[in-house]
């Protein structure tokens, strides 16, 4: 297995705790990883910015504008004028910015369509970097691998649960009260609905995380730390037999990084319960809530518009708006409930923190031997 410093960081991205990288938080470094999608996206807005024009005149002037500042910044770089750049400095970060407003100034004239055009490419970019940052792809997809190794060890738990979980929820669904509030919120209020249930199941967790964290921070001895260093980088590296890893100082984003990696293996259990939930209670309406007891339960004055129709011998079944928004909904709060359950069941975190913290102090074993290897201090 590569011991190189490349072969370690490769390994903490993997699993999602790129920030133990001694470095890694820099911007420069982050945006230098940012550098291949950040590209795409501006070849994306040169494509929107032609597109939008009516005339095949005002489209080519687009072209022109945009790979002209292309051009211009990489020559002011000293680069080629098609060559990536290696990293991202204040020219590249302005030309993603600015860059798409400059076909809305000098093709449509128009300021206030500029002005929107770089505020999105800036929340474009502040998404780009925080994904880039801490890793989200190779954190989902440790989350997802880890919760399908946990799963037949916290499946008792979960099946133990569930039935109290879809009891409540399926009093909600026949209560008309739900379907005249919920089934009737469209757009951003909707939105936001699902978002404080979502944020207040986070919170609880993320309190229990904090706690549980500082339990796997420190090694009481090197022995500790090249026990748990087997099937890494680093399996091997020479460490000294006496003594104590000094304690690890700890970044905020580092820290961070970490309650996410713990965050994240409960909330691919959760996002698939809130799944499940919602599948079926999608089902149950469809077979049960045809589209005239649809408008009487949420009170509408118009029979609701069907997304899927079925007319059977005895009735007309149907998907209505108003059936998916109760039932995504009831997966939201059932989503509540359910973490609010595993967070107080001492079964379940007893199971899974033993697995969870195990993945976490070989990470922080891996990072205390290369901290020793490279003869900085923690």
């Amino acid at each position: 297995m590569p011991t190189g410093p490349d072969a370690v960081e490769r390994w903490f991205v993997r699993q999602g705790l790129p920030h133990l990288v001694p470095g890694y938080g820099r911007p420069g470094v982050v945006l230098a990883r940012s550098t291949p999608l950040l590209v795409l996206l501006y070849l994306a807005g040169t494509v929107v910015a032609v597109g939008s024009v009516e005339h095949w005149a005002d489209g080519v002037l687009s072209v022109v504008v945009l790979l002209g500042a292309w051009v211009v910044t990489a020559v002011a770089r000293s680069r080629g004028p098609f060559h990536l750049p290696r990293r991202l400095g204040r020219g590249e970060v302005a030309l993603f910015v600015f860059g798409p407003g400059l076909t809305d100034l000098i093709v449509h004239q128009d300021v206030a369509l500029a002005i929107g055009s770089a505020g999105v490419a800036v929340v474009l970019l502040g998404l780009v970097y925080t994904g880039t940052s801490y890793a989200v792809v190779p954190l989902v997809v440790w989350g997802v691998r880890r919760s399908v190794d946990l799963l037949p060890r916290v499946g008792t738990l979960l099946v133990r649960a569930l039935p109290t979980v879809l009891f409540f929820s399926a009093v909600l669904f026949l209560t008309g009260e739900v379907w005249q509030v919920t089934g009737t919120l469209r757009g951003g209020p909707y939105v936001l609905t699902l978002l404080l249930l979502f944020g207040v199941g986070a919170s609880f967790v993320l309190v229990r995380v904090r706690g549980d964290l500082a339990a796997v921070e420190r090694f009481d001895a090197w022995d500790d730390v090249r026990s748990r260093l087997v099937g890494t980088p680093l399996e091997g590296a020479v460490l000294p037999d006496d003594g104590a890893p000094p304690s690890p100082a700890l970044g905020r984003r580092a820290r961070a990084n970490l309650a996410l990696a713990s965050l994240f293996t409960q909330g691919v259990q959760i996002t698939g319960v809130a799944l499940g939930v919602f599948g079926f209670f999608v089902l149950f309406g469809f077979l049960t809530m045809p589209a005239d007891k649809v408008q009487a339960l949420a009170a509408l004055e118009a029979a609701p518009e069907a997304l899927l129709t079925l007319r059977t011998r005895y009735a007309a079944l149907a998907v209505t708006p108003e059936l998916l928004r109760v039932s995504g909904f009831l997966a939201a709060f059932s989503a509540l409930y359910f973490t609010v359950s595993i967070v107080t069941d001492e079964a379940y975190r007893t199971t899974l923190r033993r697995e969870l913290d195990d993945d976490l102090q070989r990470a922080l074993a891996v990072r205390a031997a290369e901290l020793h290897r490279r003869g900085r201090p923690e």
